[in-house]
């Protein structure tokens, strides 16, 4: 189910991919202020973020899979600290994180759905909704790694989402999900299925636009799905 997931979804995943602030990172020409923005927001999504897997944690009757998503949890929780600190420090001016950040509406919708996920819907569902935050930078750390010259600032960045730790945890979330969905026959339950994952992929899409516009953008707000009914 994941690969045709995955093909239904080809032109925002190529938007993603070809966006201007992922091409930019790659040739080390973002704008600090760009990434300033960015990184400020990444930071508030993440906690929410680490928050919704680790509640999908609790959910899950396998074992291995409960024992997957609390190490994502604490992973999101460690790249915080430790990459963003960095970049922080070394490449951002200190001066621009002295305010208390708001989320900005792109976020403040990817993270409503995320949690409302994974609080009510069926677990196959709430799981497909976090798949994007790990697939899409795994591929875009694949990429970018080939073409990212050494004197890239962004560097440390890219290789974080390149690394075989990450990329393991890639692999880890797909494999849970193909075998979540492997006896799924409820047409219904596919479909809500693939439009969790369609949506965090199109948020994921929304906040590197967002992230370029350097301003509050608005979100397509698209309603929850009241899990209940399934």
């Amino acid at each position: 189910m994941f690969s045709r997931m995955l093909s239904r979804s080809s032109g925002v995943l190529s938007k993603i991919y070809t966006h201007p602030f992922n091409q930019q990172m790659r040739s080390g020409t973002l704008p600090d202020k760009t990434f300033a923005f960015y990184l400020e927001q990444d930071a508030l999504y993440l906690r929410d973020f680490s928050k919704a897997l680790k509640t999908i944690a609790n959910r899950l009757s396998d074992e291995r899979h409960r024992q997957h998503f609390m190490r994502f949890s604490e992973q999101m929780i460690a790249s915080e600290r430790k990459l963003h600190q960095k970049y922080r420090k070394e490449v951002l001016p200190l001066t621009f994180f002295m305010h208390k950040p708001e989320k900005i509406p792109v976020i403040a919708a990817y993270t409503d759905h995320l949690l409302h996920a994974a609080h009510n819907a069926p677990v196959a569902v709430s799981v497909a909704s976090c798949i994007p935050c790990f697939w899409v930078y795994n591929e875009l750390g694949k990429q970018m790694s080939d073409h990212c010259h050494q004197e890239n600032r962004y560097r440390p960045w890219i290789a974080s989402y390149s690394g075989s730790n990450f990329t393991s945890s890639t692999r880890s979330i797909v494999q849970i999900i193909h075998e979540l969905t492997a006896d799924v026959a409820c047409h219904k339950l596919q479909a809500h299925i693939s439009y969790a994952f369609v949506k965090s992929l199109e948020c994921e899409l929304d906040f590197f636009d967002a992230a370029m516009a350097g301003r509050k953008s608005e979100a397509i707000r698209r309603p929850c799905i009241p899990w209940s009914g399934l």
